[in-house]
Order: structure tokens, then sequence, then C-alpha cells
């Protein structure tokens, strides 16, 4: 995620919260358990980073958002997808019924059109590298637009009517078009609370610094986000657009993706207790996102998963999902304290002290 100079303990939690509920709703999808959990997870967890994304957003000259859309986007995209391929490739190729070089050619194809769920000519390769490329073209826009109240709402709107189209005639985008078109407006509606309305809002006494009130809103926007996921069900931000997701309404999906999100921050404001933990994993979401699906892909390879099936049941398997979620944040912060050393890059990083 963008930095800034001023430290949000409140965000650096969500940032948290937000990147163990990643995790926790991948892991759940993929050991075949908590599918409503999941779907209600996934309702919010993403849209959570791209509206914190926007709010701690700072205008820079082009000739700095461009060296950190190469070095903390670009170079990275390219890096992830290119480690997850030779362990994706032979998973594919031995559980699968294609030979190793046609696996290769289609992962390529999948890489290069940013392929997020697969298609006839091409396979999803690191399936969280859509994050990535949407961020590198929301990066992109922002560099090169007048960063007004008149140009974040028309863009905001444009997105959503584009992807309205796109729903009517159900049709996909290569390249996560119509994900930076789902995803554009959180990333605005962040960057505009910051920008217009969290300086006077910050500076006054209100009814948010009573913690009853914060849990309160925090129970509400909960009950919401699982109220609008049973009437209208789940729109993803690296959604495939198909029959069923096109009959669902995206203003709906929205207001479901802003109250999760304020949901979170307002859980993680209750929280006044700094910790290296904190700022540690906060500062490298982009790479966990990557590095939990590379280790879920090493478990399936290795099968850890039919193992906890064969050894834990319901609510048992549960316990061990959750735990495992743990594990995976409590590993993948003493993996960046290494990498932070020895290897920088990989964390978007070209020297120690930069921040995702």
């Amino acid at each position: 995620m963008d930095g800034t100079k001023k430290n949000f303990l409140n965000i650096d939690y969500a940032k948290v919260f937000g990147i163990y509920l990643v995790i926790l709703g991948h892991f759940l999808r993929d050991f075949h358990i908590g599918i409503t959990l999941s779907n209600f997870i996934y309702m919010f967890h993403m849209p959570l980073f791209f509206v914190i994304s926007g709010f701690l957003y700072k205008q820079k000259t082009k000739e700095e958002n461009y060296n950190i859309i190469i070095t903390r986007l670009l170079i990275p995209y390219f890096l992830y997808q290119f480690l997850y391929l030779p362990i994706k490739a032979i998973y594919l190729s031995v559980s699968g019924d294609m030979n190793i070089f046609i696996v290769l050619l289609k992962s390529l194809a999948g890489i290069m059109i940013g392929d997020c769920y697969g298609t006839r000519f091409s396979i999803l390769v690191c399936s969280v590298c859509w994050f990535l490329l949407t961020m590198i073209y929301i990066r992109l826009i922002f560099a090169n637009i007048k960063l007004s109240k008149i140009n974040l709402i028309t863009l905001s709107i444009a997105s959503i009517i584009l992807l309205k189209i796109l729903f009517i005639l159900k049709f996909d985008l290569i390249f996560c078009i119509d994900n930076l078109l789902y995803t554009l407006p959180y990333f605005i509606m962040g960057y505009y609370f910051k920008e217009y309305i969290y300086p006077s809002f910050s500076d006054k006494k209100n009814l948010l610094s009573n913690n009853f009130i914060k849990i309160l809103l925090f129970v509400l926007s909960f009950s919401a986000v699982y109220l609008i996921l049973k009437t209208n069900g789940l729109i993803e931000c690296n959604m495939k657009i198909n029959h069923l997701v096109s009959q669902r309404s995206i203003l709906l999906s929205y207001i479901g993706g802003l109250a999760g999100t304020v949901g979170v921050i307002l859980f993680s404001d209750l929280i006044k207790k700094d910790f290296k933990f904190i700022q540690v994993i906060s500062k490298n979401t982009l790479f966990i996102m990557f590095f939990h699906v590379f280790i879920l892909l090493i478990s399936k390879v290795a099968g850890i998963i039919p193992f906890a099936h064969k050894y834990f049941q319901g609510i048992n398997l549960f316990i061990f999902v959750i735990i495992y979620g743990i594990v995976m944040l409590i590993f993948s912060y003493y993996t960046i304290l290494f990498l932070e050393k020895k290897c920088p890059i990989l964390l978007g990083k070209t020297k120690k002290k930069n921040n995702l």
C-alpha cells in the first residue's frame, strides 16, 4: 500500500486485519469449508485495501509516480508471477491432463494479459497479481489527471456506467480492465475522504470519539454486509462477468464493500497500542498477498489440504484453518524481516526504508 509520513494507527491495524481476512478467505475456499463466511469476507476485504490505498495516496510528480509504479508494482508483478509459475506448472501438469509445454505456454499468455480467472487460451498463474495490475492502472490515471472534485466524481460515475454496460452485455475484458472499472471508485472514495472530508472531520470532537458508538456502528456495518450478501449476492473485485453476476446490483455491492470497510476501520480504531509486528505487516501487505497464495499452493502440492480433511472434521477443521491463517501471518512477518535485509526487491523496495 501507499505510505505517508503521518502514521494513522487505525489504518495500520485495518490493513493487518484486512490482510488476515484475505488469507482466511482464500484458505476457507481452498479447504472447502465456511463458504458463507468466505463470501462474507470477499464482500469487503479487497474494497478495504482500495479505499485505504486511496486514503493514503499522496500526490507526486509524474516521474515519482512512474518510479513507484515500476519499483513497487510492475517489478513485483512479474517477480511474483514467475516465482509462482514453476510450482503452478508442475501442479497443473501432474494433476491435470495438459502437458508441461502447454501449461507453460498458456501460463505465459495469462501473465501477459493479466488473466485473473483462466480462459481457453491462457491460465491464471498467481491469482492475486490482478491487484498489482489494477493498482498500476489507477496510479497511471491519478498521475495524469487533475485531482479535482468534479474529475473524481465524473471518473467514478463513468466507471460504474461502463461496468454496468459490461454486465448487460455479459462481456469480460482482458488486462483486468473490468477489475479496474469496479475498484477505481473505491480508491477515489478513499482519496476523496482524505482530501475533502477528513481534515475538518478529524479536528472536531464528534460521536465517533465514543467507543460504544464505534462498536454499535461496527455491528451495524457488518450486519449490512451480511444482509446485502444474502439479498444481492457477491460481486468480487476480480470478477468473472457471467449471467449470475450480471443480475446483481452494482450499487448494492458498493454499499456492502463500503460498509465492511467502515466496520473494519471502526474496529481498528478501538486499539491504541502500536507494535513492530503491526508496522511491518501493514507496510508489506502487497508481498503478503502473494506470499500466502504461494504457500497455499505448496500446501496443495505437499498434500496438506487432504491431510487436514482426513484428520479434522467440522468445527475442528474450521479451527485448524483459522490457526493456519494466523501462523501464515506470523511466518510472513519473519520472512519480511529476512527479505528486508537480503532481498528487498521482493517487497517492492529499492532500499530498506521504502514503504509499501
